[in-house]
């Protein structure tokens, strides 16, 4: 059984709005929540429509929280690491971002499909001599990893 309420409406002499015929009207006490009072104080969604927004921008935002934190604790790990590659002297070198990820998800220091897996995936390197190669990945907040490659000679 639902409960009722009865909803007293009264004409407003003020010019911004419609002048309203008093009358008084028999409703759900669900229905006046959820539908006539939000109106009356001027919302134009009702109170669940409210509530779904509220959840959906929270929402939005632990998940840039959660993302954050991920990318933090990535830094801590990777940032100014290096990556030696060993090669004998008259040996073909190439190195690209598949050889960097091999290395980082074998070592288990970063997991495949996430932030960090694709930011190094779509960066394109190419590394075909001996020498040192720093590489900066750059993340939301200007939050930044340098990472260096290091291909050396061995004996």
């Amino acid at each position: 059984m639902h409960s009722l309420i009865y909803i007293h409406t009264y004409a407003l002499s003020c010019s911004i709005f419609k002048t309203l015929i008093g009358e008084i009207k028999r409703v759900k006490l669900s229905h006046a929540f959820n539908y006539i009072i939000p109106q009356k104080l001027g919302y134009r969604s009702t109170i669940n429509e409210l509530v779904d927004k509220e959840k959906n921008e929270n929402t939005l935002r632990y998940i840039d929280e959660i993302t954050k934190s991920f990318i933090w604790d990535y830094k801590k790990k990777l940032n100014d690491l290096i990556i030696p590659f060993e090669f004998r002297k008259n040996q073909n070198i190439l190195i690209t971002q598949d050889n960097l990820l091999d290395y980082l998800l074998r070592r288990g220091i970063i997991r495949e499909n996430d932030d960090m897996y694709q930011k190094i995936k779509s960066k394109k390197i190419k590394f075909s001599d001996f020498g040192t190669y720093p590489i900066k990945y750059t993340f939301l907040d200007n939050i930044s990893i340098n990472i260096t490659v290091q291909i050396i000679e061995s004996k």
